[in-house]
């Protein structure tokens, strides 16, 4: 409610209704375990508790959910609801790079003749 007063003392109120809407509580999910993949795989990233979602995050902004990910860094998306109320949450993507995996031979030129036997061993990774 607001009273106005003029230069002569007189006075005069008014009063508006106003509705208070609640912020949408924004949630993000992914399908990989504390948000963490190998390179040049996707992270798919959801967000839940709005109407429409925009992403941004290292890659280039998407207006979408689901989102795919596939670059390390934080990712925030603003979810806002049906009373046009906005919200945020973020998560942080690790991407791990791939193992520098490596397979080697006993023999000089990496030939053998038909029926022998050729010793290959891998390495550059755990398994």
């Amino acid at each position: 409610m607001v009273t106005g007063t003029d230069a002569n003392g007189c006075s005069n109120t008014s009063s508006v209704l106003l509705t208070v809407h609640s912020l949408p509580v924004v949630s993000v999910t992914s399908v990989v375990p504390n948000d963490t993949f190998c390179s040049g795989a996707l992270l798919t990233l959801s967000g839940g508790g709005a109407l429409t979602y925009s992403w941004t995050g290292p890659q280039t902004i998407v207006y979408n959910t689901p989102f795919a990910a596939t670059a390390t860094g934080n990712y925030m998306v603003t979810g806002t609801d049906a009373n046009l109320c906005s919200n945020t949450a973020t998560v942080h993507v690790e991407v791990n790079p791939l193992p520098n995996v490596f397979v080697s031979t006993v023999s000089p030129n990496d030939t053998v003749c038909d029926g022998t036997l050729m010793t290959l061993s891998g390495g550059g990774a755990l398994t």
